[in-house]
């Protein structure tokens, strides 16, 4: 910490804390502290891979990864700081009032180009929600941000098993402990998509929906297994 400086915390979860940092210049970024103490050897293991995966990225739609080094039992981790909150605050804000179909496209877009990266990159998020996608305070761009249960895919290793994410968010294939890829992330994002066009999460109706969205949802949203996993990224891409 010696070329940063804590302002404030910003939150604090289950796998550590988060403050808002500056660098001797005054720039702002976001200090993410873990106590590896504090967690199991798979869990170090998961939080480390967490890290080795985020220095790898180079995306104008991910959060970026600036610098990480161990502390005692602390395990520090410095990105860009986002100073907008994330997409669930954002649908809060709009106070049951739909947001437009460009925004809608607009926020979109960001996704798909950030989940085309890592997926082509083989790795897949596992944890998509709008909670985990931020906003800067222009609203002008959104970012995909925690990957604390990414993984990468190889072809030793095709397939993730580990049942993971955030229950109303992943696909049927993970929450029954099937085989599945980086199309379990597509089946997440058309969850956010429908949140977005009526403010509600996909469970608790499908009131509403604009028709070109339609279009879209049913090749993300099939409950049926593995139904969606036909569907690419490039192939929602020409509808926006």
């Amino acid at each position: 910490m010696s070329t940063y400086y804590k302002v404030r915390k910003l939150g604090q979860g289950g796998f550590g804390k988060v403050y808002l940092i500056k660098n001797s210049n005054g720039k702002q970024y976001a200090l993410k502290q873990i106590d590896l103490s504090d967690l199991s050897y798979e869990m170090r293991q998961k939080t480390l891979s967490e890290v080795v995966i985020l220095s790898h990225l180079n995306n104008d739609f991910i959060v970026k990864h600036v610098s990480s080094w161990t502390e005692g039992n602390n395990l520090n981790i410095v990105m860009d700081y986002i100073d907008g909150g994330n997409l669930r605050e954002l649908i809060s804000r709009q106070n049951g009032r739909l947001i437009g179909l460009d925004r809608i496209c607009y926020i979109a877009r960001h996704i798909i180009n950030a989940l085309q990266y890592i997926h082509d990159h083989h790795i897949i998020h596992r944890d998509l929600k709008p909670d985990n996608i931020l906003c800067s305070s222009s609203g002008n761009n959104f970012y995909l941000s925690d990957f604390g249960l990414a993984r990468p895919l190889t072809n030793y290793s095709p397939y993730a098993v580990t049942q993971c994410g955030t229950r109303g968010y992943s696909a049927p294939e993970v929450l029954l402990g099937y085989p599945y890829n980086e199309k379990a992330d597509i089946y997440s994002f058309g969850l956010i998509l429908y949140e977005l066009c009526t403010l509600r999460p996909f469970y608790e109706g499908k009131r509403g929906l604009d028709s070109q969205y339609a279009l879209i949802l049913p090749c993300c949203l099939q409950t049926q297994m593995l139904d969606h996993q036909s569907i690419k990224l490039t192939h929602i891409h020409y509808f926006l």
